[in-house]
């Protein structure tokens, strides 16, 4: 299962990261909205855990982006 972070604090991505890919999940992160946004129209993933207050671009505006997409 392929999972996108999207995650402006880096420990806490770090974090996320490492305890996810423990338990062998593919996991990916990116640090702002619009790089978040760009990542999941790559397709791909079968999950995404996007934190609501991100530089770029607000978590519910990619959420939206990837709806209307």
């Amino acid at each position: 299962m392929r999972i996108l972070i999207v995650e402006d604090e880096q420990r806490l991505a770090q974090l996320m990261h490492r305890v996810l890919s423990q338990e062998r999940f593919d996991v990916e992160v990116a640090h702002d909205g619009l790089e978040g946004l760009d990542r999941a129209l790559g397709g791909g993933f079968d999950a995404l855990v996007v934190d609501r207050m991100l530089p770029g671009l607000d978590g519910v505006d990619l959420i939206r982006e990837l709806r209307e997409a």
